[in-house]
């Protein structure tokens, strides 16, 4: 079974790269009992936000408005998945 991961976006550190490649993948791979490079070829990966958002209180920031129309981009691209 294909797996589709959906994240918030990049961190600082992954901005600018493929989702889940950061440590947030790699503790990813570690729940799942695999590497993260099998994980990566294994599964779909996309982030709600191609860039890091930046910093906010107690976190990163999360543009909720933002957030809910991009989200809604990504609906189609689930369409007849199973």
């Amino acid at each position: 079974m294909r797996l589709y991961f959906v994240g918030q976006g990049p961190s600082r550190e992954t901005d600018g790269l493929p989702p889940f490649v950061g440590k947030c993948g790699g503790f990813l791979a570690s729940l799942m009992g695999t590497t993260q490079e099998k994980m990566l070829q294994d599964h779909d990966f996309v982030n709600v936000f191609d860039s890091w958002p930046g910093k906010g209180i107690g976190g990163d920031k999360f543009p909720m408005q933002e957030a809910i129309l991009l989200a809604g981009k990504i609906l189609p691209t689930l369409a007849g998945r199973t």
